[in-house]
């Protein structure tokens, strides 16, 4: 495939695997975010439209966000995930009408009451996060209207050695590392029964492209299909040391988790040729295996 995908929010844990997916196609790749390699803000119409303008690229993905759900962050989700969403569907309209854009959705925006979640299950604002990807979407459908040629993937709990150490996996790979060195004795985590998904990263910007590859298809679920709970991920990253979890890991107190179960009905998605190939040990193991993430 001949041609330039624009990536905003190149810098995240997806834009490097999606980066280096695109260069396996053929495609030259204009990698973007505040750190570079070209520096630029979503978040900045006037950026965006240049960008676009300069490149007139082939498939444009719009990833810049923050996943946290705090309520404090309201107006930085707007910024990045809403109105960079706007801008760059703007600019593909005026720019590269040719162009396809690819919008990600999040498991995190639907009504979520513990069973598969396709792509037409109803949304619920319960976050700020939420309710930014909600309106992105509704952005998305409306540019489609236009004529945009956008569609929006919603992805699942997905993880890979570039998570960056404050989110739950790193989180307990690290504590996990620093016990087996002798360096803490134990590790407090919220909730182990709490049941979500861990596809690698790899393998959902594959789906991401391979989404991209059927415009018939507007929007789909990207995800594995398959929650297990924390414990698992717990239990396998602490077997990888040699140690029994049990002796090492402790719940910690007041914590309630956002739901009891997060999963994707993926099955749309699998109808076009996508699986993921990762599973969970062997996540582990790249995740394990690699350096402590800087911080992010």
């Amino acid at each position: 495939m001949a041609g330039t995908a624009l990536i905003f929010g190149a810098s995240g844990q997806d834009g490097p695997y999606l980066a280096a997916a695109c260069r396996a196609r053929g495609l030259e790749v204009v990698a973007v975010s505040r750190r570079g390699p070209v520096v630029g803000d979503v978040g900045s119409q006037e950026c965006v439209e240049t960008l676009v303008q300069a490149h007139r690229p082939t498939l444009l993905f719009q990833l810049a966000a923050d996943s946290a759900l705090d309520h404090d962050l309201l107006g930085g989700h707007r910024r990045t995930i809403v109105d960079g969403t706007l801008f760059a569907l703007e600019a593909v309209e005026r720019f590269a009408p040719a162009c396809r854009v690819f919008v990600p959705g999040s498991g995190l925006q639907f009504r979520n009451l513990g069973a598969p979640l396709g792509a037409d299950a109803p949304f619920a604002a319960t976050s700020a996060y939420a309710w930014a990807r909600i309106a992105a979407v509704e952005a998305a459908r409306y540019y489609r209207g236009r004529g945009v040629r956008v569609q929006v993937g919603y992805l699942f709990h997905h993880e890979s050695p570039r998570r960056s150490p404050r989110h739950l996996s790193q989180t307990i790979v690290q504590g996990a590392a620093r016990i087996a060195a002798g360096q803490r004795a134990s590790l407090a985590i919220g909730d182990l029964e709490v049941e979500r998904e861990w596809t690698f990263a790899g393998d959902v910007v594959e789906g991401m492209l391979v989404l991209l590859d059927h415009d018939h298809v507007p929007e789909a679920v990207i995800a594995s299909g398959e929650a297990l709970p924390v414990r698992a991920f717990v239990a396998e990253v602490f077997r990888r040391h040699g140690l029994d979890w049990r002796e090492h890991v402790r719940p910690r107190p007041g914590y309630r988790a956002p739901f009891r179960r997060l999963v994707g009905d993926p099955a749309p998605l699998r109808s076009l040729g996508w699986a993921p190939r990762v599973g969970l040990d062997a996540l582990v193991a790249q995740m394990v295996a690699a350096p402590e993430p800087a911080s992010a």
